[in-house]
């Protein structure tokens, strides 16, 4: 396990899942079910120097994301679930880049394992929306630092995603990862 640890840090994210099987038989709450995806993050021994701290909280169509942020790591973690308790996770470290640029965490990973995008909001936007390739526009939601957009069951692959300021001017536009490119 910890050599599987060490290659997932190296390329820069991990994925953990909770199939059905995998949740007791008697319902879990919200907080106990993210305590217990932070609780799989912990178990992948990752060289960490602190607990990630929940900074995006979202609830959509009956489920919920949290995404949690360790600083002094760089890394960031994202826990999904729903009525069932957890049931996916997804982290990797957070690029640096410069302030003033959109920019992605996590790659085609992200967009293909957990169906959402986590990244870094520009200097000066206050608000990040992607318009998928289905012609659907999805607001997203930040903290103003990092930003996720996160589609439950909808592919946010290839997503024109456009980062706006206060006075509606686009600050920063780019495409969303995909397989092709």
């Amino acid at each position: 396990m910890a050599a599987v640890a060490v290659v997932a840090v190296t390329v820069g994210w991990v994925w953990h899942s909770a199939q059905a099987t995998d949740v007791p038989p008697w319902r879990v709450s919200e907080e106990q079910a993210a305590e217990r995806c932070l609780d799989n993050y912990a178990e992948l021994s990752l060289p960490v120097k602190a607990k990630p701290v929940e900074r995006i909280l979202l609830r959509k169509e009956g489920g919920w994301l949290r995404v949690h942020v360790s600083e002094p790591d760089n890394w960031i973690h994202a826990c999904e679930g729903g009525p069932a308790g957890m049931q996916r996770g997804f982290g990797c470290l957070m690029e640096q880049g410069p302030p003033d640029k959109l920019r992605f965490f996590g790659g085609y990973d992200s967009v293909l394992k957990a169906r959402l995008l986590l990244g870094h909001l520009p200097t000066g936007a206050t608000s990040i929306e992607a318009r998928l390739v289905s012609g659907q526009t999805i607001r997203g939601d930040h903290d103003g630092d990092i930003f996720v957009i996160w589609a439950p069951g909808v592919s946010v692959e290839g997503a024109q995603v456009t980062a706006t300021g206060s006075d509606g001017v686009i600050i920063a536009t780019t495409t969303a990862p995909s397989e092709t490119g």
